[in-house]
């Protein structure tokens, strides 16, 4: 009976970011849904106003989501939270080059605009399945130093390679996330203010089983 030995490979990587990832929430309430979706519409027009004022294109600017809702408050007097109108928002990226200066003028123009929007500034790298694939790598050295330790251990041979069992579910490419709540008279961004954002990092699994011998 052919004996086998499964092991789990781990790889972490990290590097210095180089693109930043800028989302925006826009947001509208009305009572009424027809003047709810109309001033939403307003509010991002006013949105990619400011964008293009400070130099972006628009079709730089990713829609990511639309979303209505029903909004309720609390009554006093039902003692209870009863509809009061909707809540629409459009939800917007946009990434740029790690300079510090288009950053903060798009920040600043954007805060300029009426109304509130959310914003949340996050930093990744250009070539994002390169730094994955680094991982991958490593995950895969690490499953065959670990065979090997083990191998070495208990006095066995590794053999050929029966299976290798990987599926890459959705790597995320992390760093510190600001969030920036957004809304008309929010203090400015001097476009000489330094950014340096810490490492982004990721990691990878994969499970390699060898056939053993001895």
């Amino acid at each position: 009976m052919t004996q086998l030995l499964t092991v789990q490979g781990y790889g972490s990587v990290s590097a210095t970011p180089d693109q930043a990832v800028i989302s925006f929430v826009v947001e509208h309430q009305n009572k009424e849904y027809a003047k709810c979706i109309d001033g939403l519409n307003r509010m991002a027009d006013e949105f990619f106003k400011s964008i293009k004022s400070a130099g972006i294109k628009e079709d730089q600017v990713k829609m990511s989501n639309f979303e209505i809702r029903d909004k309720d408050r609390y009554s006093e007097e039902s003692k209870s939270r009863i509809f009061w109108g909707y809540e629409a928002s459009y939800s917007f990226k946009l990434r740029l080059d790690l300079d510090h200066k288009t950053i903060n003028r798009v920040l600043n123009a954007v805060t300029r605009t009426s109304g509130f929007i959310r914003i949340d500034l996050g930093f990744t790298v250009k070539d994002e399945e390169g730094l994955k694939n680094q991982a991958l790598e490593k995950a895969i050295a690490d499953a065959k130093i670990k065979a090997e330790i083990i191998g070495k251990a208990t006095g066995v041979q590794l053999g050929k390679i029966q299976h290798i069992n990987y599926g890459r579910e959705i790597m995320e490419i992390t760093s510190r996330h600001m969030p920036l709540a957004m809304s008309e008279n929010f203090a400015t961004f001097s476009e000489e203010r330094e950014i340096n954002p810490e490492d982004v990092d990721t990691h990878d699994y994969v499970n390699i089983t060898w056939e053993i011998e001895g």
